[in-house]
């Protein structure tokens, strides 16, 4: 990941130029990040072969026939650290899909706010034909837009069409940190980190982005995200 910061000359547009170059070129193309491959290899060569369309027979499951139950959070938690390719985020709700056998197949957690909701992560153990579907409009609380992103370094949001989503616009490409070779999220270092941690350098007036750069942290750029609602 180092080499595809800013110091590794990777400007904030480069990833997305990539991206686009590809499509203009006829090819899909998916980016996949070393600390994602190196923490989470079987989830994502699961990914990669649905993508494929070479997932193992047998490994299909229709929607239709799971049922739909409400999770708590330490269950949801431990089936997306199991199956997820992507990091864990806060959630305030989750439901699961199981199948005929009482199988848990699908997780998807949402999150609460005035005036709308968030569909914050959505997976699946096995190919989970309208899983996503169903569970967003399970979770979907009447008369609240329900929101959700697809990352555009590894998704063209082919689930959230399929699932009745509606393309709400894009979100431009965002930053990460790394110190070498994992990403860290950019709001855990924050002002208030700079002037506490010991472990930091602070200068004061400087802004977060001044004193992220003279701590060795290196920004990185993904390809940004495209906004769906249901």
């Amino acid at each position: 990941v180092y080499w595809h910061s800013e110091t590794g000359g990777k400007d904030r547009q480069y990833h997305l130029q990539k991206l686009l170059a590809a499509q203009n070129a006829g090819v899909t193309l998916y980016m996949l990040w070393e600390d994602d491959w190196n923490q989470r290899q079987l989830q994502w060569k699961q990914s990669i072969a649905h993508k494929l369309g070479v997932s193992p027979r047998g490994d299909r499951v229709y929607a239709r026939s799971c049922t739909v139950q409400r999770l708590q959070k330490d269950a949801a938690a431990d089936f997306l650290k199991k199956h997820n390719v992507q990091r864990t985020v806060p959630a305030t709700s989750a439901l699961g899909l199981y199948d005929k056998e009482g199988l848990l197949v699908a997780v998807a957690t949402f999150k609460r706010t005035a005036n709308e909701d968030y569909l914050n992560q959505y997976t699946t153990s096995r190919h989970v034909v309208g899983g996503l579907g169903k569970l967003a409009r399970a979770g979907k609380r009447d008369g609240v837009p329900l929101v959700s992103f697809a990352d555009l370094c590894n998704s063209r949001g082919e689930a959230h069409i399929a699932a009745g989503f509606v393309k709400d616009g894009e979100v431009p490409p965002d930053y990460t940190y790394t110190t070498g070779h994992t990403r860290v999220h950019k709001l855990e270092y924050n002002l208030k980190r700079f002037l506490t941690d010991r472990n930091l350098t602070f200068e004061k007036g400087m802004t977060a982005a001044q004193l992220a750069k003279l701590n060795n942290l290196h920004r990185i750029w993904d390809c940004g995200k495209i906004r769906f609602v249901l």
